[in-house]
């Protein structure tokens, strides 16, 4: 039997622009200050400031640069992957809002609310509460009335209503408002939006790729009974597209889609999980193998792989799967194995794993990065193994 799975392939704008941005920087921490690097631990923007985040590689500025919001002395700033402040460290609070073709920031000040652009504020943080409608306007609040703002920072509305409340569009940029005063009939206002719009393409038609060798669990249990009797099996354990197979002393794996059926292992392995590539997988992660099994021999984890070859040695007290990698664990320190990645292990060296992060490379690639501790102090490690601190 054969099933067909869907593969939807969307290609955003922002992703398009991102092709073209410049090259992935990593935060990097140099004793308690923080800066950014390339995937290779070469230092691109110095380690100045108090907290930092990831680059958003999805929203775009001024054509080529990306963003990020990091905090110096204490306040937050907005700099480009250059290093170029876009909007200095002096509010309480700073949001990425992409407005239209232009970058847009809400900035706050003692819970004040206000908007900056274009190296200016749009208008000040004056507000007390503030959100931008469907058409680019800023619907804001202040001594319990509301008003409205255009995109180019002048009042539309005057704020002296009790409410707002956006009623009809007349024009793709044309929108009727009305202005409600408690007790009395609501005004309506035409508000121009100034706010150019651009046509989205409908995706095209998804991709459909026949998957084949799908088994269902009645064709699993079927495949499980033939291997028992063609092989003499004592028993089976069943998962998916595999199972673990029981010959007197020997443990071996059952793979049911492959030519060769059954493998048995020429030591006394415990085998804990079956990792099954499908033959479509194996062309694009470049496997040779069809399996990696982690099994445990004289107290001692490690990893091999459906021929009896070793994949990863019988060094680690633990291997844990984890979402798209394996956690490595020895003498209390914790490393690396990404299953499907084109570098080796990462070492057993570090305190904590605390999670996981990809940073989109390409169409193809997100580059994995872990956050760590190491010595009580946090960091980052790369899929390619380079740790991104220095104390």
């Amino acid at each position: 039997m054969k099933r067909l799975f869907v593969i939807i392939v969307v290609l955003f704008l922002s992703i398009e622009s991102f092709a073209q941005s410049p090259q992935i920087l990593i935060p990097f921490r140099v004793a308690t200050k923080w800066g950014y690097s390339d995937t290779l631990g070469k230092i691109k923007i110095p380690a100045k400031y108090d907290t930092v985040y990831f680059f958003d590689y999805n929203t775009v500025y001024k054509g080529d640069h990306v963003i990020a919001i990091v905090k110096f002395n204490g306040k937050p700033t907005a700099i480009t992957e250059k290093g170029v402040v876009i909007v200095p460290p002096k509010y309480d609070f700073i949001k990425v809002m992409q407005q239209s073709a232009e970058i847009t920031f809400f900035v706050s000040n003692k819970g004040k609310f206000g908007v900056y652009r274009k190296g200016k504020e749009l208008f000040p943080p004056i507000y007390d509460y503030m959100d931008v409608t469907s058409y680019g306007h800023f619907k804001v609040h202040k001594d319990n009335k509301w008003g409205l703002i255009n995109d180019a920072g002048k009042i539309v509305i005057p704020i002296a209503y009790d409410d707002l409340r956006e009623k009809n569009v007349i024009k793709p940029d044309i929108v009727n408002w009305e202005a409600i005063e408690w007790g009395k009939e609501g005004k309506l206002i035409t508000v121009n939006t100034n706010l150019q719009f651009e046509s989205s393409s409908p995706g095209g038609p998804a991709d459909l790729q026949e998957i084949p060798g799908y088994l269902t669990p009645e064709e699993l249990n079927k495949a499980g009974d033939a291997a028992k009797k063609e092989f003499n099996l004592d028993s089976l354990r069943l998962n998916d597209y595999s199972g673990i197979v029981f010959k007197g002393k020997q443990q071996g794996i059952l793979l049911p889609l492959e030519a060769k059926k059954v493998y048995l292992f020429s030591k006394p392995y415990t085998i804990h999980s079956i990792k099954y590539f499908h033959s479509y997988e194996r062309g694009y992660l470049k496997k040779n193998s069809a399996a990696y099994i982690t099994t445990v021999i004289d107290g001692k984890y490690g990893m091999i792989n459906e021929k009896d070859e070793i994949v990863l040695p019988f060094v680690y007290d633990n291997i844990q799967e984890k979402e798209g990698f394996y956690l490595l664990k020895r003498n209390g320190k914790v490393g690396f194995f990404i299953w499907n990645g084109l570098y080796p292990d990462i070492q057993p060296i570090f305190d904590e794993y605390v999670r996981k992060y990809e940073i989109p490379v390409n169409y193809n690639w997100n580059f994995i990065l872990f956050e760590i501790v190491k010595q009580g102090k946090p960091g980052f490690v790369g899929e390619n193994g380079i740790s991104y601190f220095k104390d």
